[in-house]
């Protein structure tokens, strides 16, 4: 998806457990991405260089 253009990913609260089934998701854009907004409703993170 950076390829194609894309700046940010966000997950939004009905999408909370794929962070649960895929730690590696998580973890990879944790150490990868600035977390840009982290809330109870919402994660998003900035995939700009």
């Amino acid at each position: 998806m950076r390829a194609e253009g894309a700046h940010f990913i966000a997950f939004a609260w009905p999408a909370m457990w794929w962070f649960d089934c895929y730690p590696e998701l998580r973890r990879h854009l944790t150490e990868r991405f600035p977390r840009v907004l982290d809330s109870e409703r919402l994660v998003a993170f900035d995939l700009r260089d």
